[in-house]
């Protein structure tokens, strides 16, 4: 099981990466820290991001992404020995890819060359 102050670090720095934590952000608005692009769960969609029914629910389902990232379960082809670069480009889809791998890997006390295991494996 992985550590849930781990799938919360890694939460809440691809949220600051997102721009969520900004007033008015797309994030923001959405309720979706983690610019998430999932359909609509009820609320609608804007600009191809989900709509959540507030900022709990949005947190809870990027937890859950993160969550099956890191344990290596993700069907969205994440992979535990991928690079938080490798990590930032899925994610993105190239969209500023090196601003958030620079981000996210900071914010996490790595660089964007280190993989999701080492992450892991940090105490």
């Amino acid at each position: 099981m992985i550590d849930p102050l781990k799938v919360a670090k890694v939460a809440t720095a691809s949220a600051k990466a997102e721009g969520f934590f900004v007033s008015g952000s797309l994030p923001s608005r959405c309720h979706n820290p983690g610019d998430l692009e999932i359909g609509d769960v009820g609320y609608g969609v804007l600009y191809g991001k989900t709509k959540f029914k507030d900022d709990n629910e949005g947190w809870m389902k990027l937890r859950h992404q993160w969550d099956l990232i890191l344990s290596g379960l993700s069907g969205a082809g994440y992979r535990v020995t991928d690079t938080w670069w490798q990590v930032a480009v899925r994610w993105t889809g190239n969209d500023d890819a090196a601003g958030w791998a620079q981000s996210v890997a900071k914010d996490l006390g790595l660089s964007v060359t280190n993989t999701v295991q080492d992450y892991l494996n940090q105490p």
